[in-house]
């Protein structure tokens, strides 16, 4: 029997210009993708990154990773699926649509278990979003004064507080 080697696109994704300036976390993404094709016989056809939040669905590589996965009938590979979206309407917009996927942290996931981990990251994306608003009033109302030294004095702001809560420095 003739059998037609599996394709695949690699997708990676990373929030911060300050991971992307590092490159470790695009890299090990693509490393993952990669070995995981050498190891199951699946030929990568090309690999896409970017530096965007999860929260957004309108990621340009994204969607065109999505476009060709669907255009060639391959599988979209992702590290994490965190690395994909943390919208769980985004991903089950991407299931309905039957865009087959593997996230590499949790291969055998079927649909519903990945929808759980999505709602779970798109929580904590939430509660992240409240603390560091919360964060930044706090400071504020402290006199601490944000902006271009803001992350220098939110850095000292939050050693005081440390230091109240713990005086004998065991943190």
């Amino acid at each position: 029997t003739n059998k037609t080697k599996k394709t695949a696109y690699g997708y990676a994704r990373i929030s911060s210009k300050k991971q992307e300036a590092h490159g470790y976390s695009l890299e090990a993404q693509r490393d993952q993708i990669e070995t995981y094709c050498e190891q199951n016989d699946i030929e990568l056809l090309g690999f896409y990154s970017e530096t965007e939040s999860g929260s957004l669905s309108s990621r340009p590589e994204l969607l065109k990773v999505l476009n060709l996965s669907n255009l060639s009938n391959s599988i979209l590979i992702i590290a994490k699926i965190d690395r994909l979206t943390r919208s769980l309407r985004f991903l089950t917009e991407l299931q309905a649509h039957g865009t087959p996927f593997i996230a590499l942290d949790m291969p055998e996931a079927n649909p519903t278990m990945l929808q759980v981990m999505v709602s779970f990251a798109e929580y904590e994306n939430r509660l992240r979003s409240i603390r560091t608003k919360e964060g930044l009033a706090k400071a504020k109302a402290k006199g601490v004064k944000l902006g271009a030294k803001g992350k220098q004095n939110l850095q000292n702001y939050y050693k005081q507080i440390e230091k109240k809560v713990d005086p004998k420095g065991r943190a």
